[in-house]
């Protein structure tokens, strides 16, 4: 009787053990996700400020186009490039 009492404690024993190891490891793990996790957060935060920064760019390129055009159609216009009704 006292042999099995010892079989199951060290089965048990090793059973905690196992259990100890992946727990370990899961801890690792979320340790791994976490920091990746945050990584990509802030990743995500300076691509998202460098966007914004090509979306003003473009902005203003536009207006400057849409001016530069409208300062020629005025430039011919005065300039005497449109003549009405002659």
């Amino acid at each position: 009787m006292t042999e099995a009492i010892q079989r199951d404690i060290q089965d048990l024993k090793e059973s905690v053990k196992s259990l100890d190891r992946q727990h370990r490891v899961l801890e690792s793990r979320q340790t791994e996700v976490v920091t990746s996790l945050k990584v990509n957060q802030v990743i995500n935060q300076n691509t998202e400020k460098r966007l914004g920064s090509i979306e003003l760019t473009l902005q203003r390129l536009v207006w400057l186009v849409l001016a530069s055009l409208v300062s020629a159609i005025m430039a011919y216009i005065l300039g005497g490039g449109l003549t009405i009704g002659k």
